[in-house]
């Protein structure tokens, strides 16, 4: 498997288990507490793509030989 297809298998996995949080809805209203859970969840979603962005946005050795 290659960077991109790990990216790729990565994000699948991350897409699977967004919907999971729906079923604590009632926790998050209960308990406010979990809202700063899910910000942190939030957080390393976006510091995971950031770092794909990273890494994707250079240039491609293959493109360039």
């Amino acid at each position: 498997m290659d960077a991109f297809e790990c990216i790729l298998s990565a994000y699948e996995d991350i897409g699977e288990c967004l919907p999971l949080y729906s079923q604590y809805e009632e926790c998050f209203h209960q308990n406010h507490h979990m809202y700063k859970v899910l910000g942190y969840v939030y957080k390393d979603l976006l510091t995971f793509h950031a770092q794909v962005y990273k890494v994707m946005s250079k240039p491609s050795k293959c493109l360039h030989s």
